[in-house]
């Protein structure tokens, strides 16, 4: 979950290890900000360069989805997200979203699947996707 997921699309050998670990059984949900949110201005540095970045990463993620039925792809479109989130059966990784600071430079927090904050995360997690539906 994040706001554009740009860093992901980036990143060496992510699209081969996401559709591998998916035809293998995990089952992988991307969510990322529609480019329309009416939050989105609340978190953009650089508004226009979202709505550049954001339409070419649903793109290719989708495409991934296409490859997969275990991968699924949401846009949320009308609520705001506060950090973004990395999730496992295993662990939480969130990097907290800052008005007052650059992106990614707010705190990162890693929990173990047994924390009060795992169970926080989960729980926002699966509010913005219901909802953000199936649109």
């Amino acid at each position: 979950m994040g706001v554009a997921l740009l860093s992901w699309r980036q990143t060496q050998g992510f699209r081969d290890i996401v559709l591998e670990k998916a035809n293998n059984g995990c089952k992988i949900r991307v969510l990322l900000m529609q480019e329309n949110n009416p939050a989105l201005p609340l978190q953009a540095a650089d508004l226009e360069m979202l709505h550049v970045n954001i339409p070419r990463n649903l793109e290719y993620y989708r495409s991934l989805s296409e490859k997969s039925k275990n991968v699924e792809v949401r846009q949320l479109r009308n609520a705001l997200m506060y950090f973004l989130l990395i999730r496992s059966d295993q662990y939480a990784i969130m990097l907290q979203f800052l008005s007052s600071q650059m992106w990614g430079k707010g705190p990162l927090w890693k929990c173990t699947c047994d924390s009060p904050l795992y169970k926080i995360a989960s729980q926002e997690f699966e509010s913005l996707w219901k909802n953000a539906g199936d649109r």
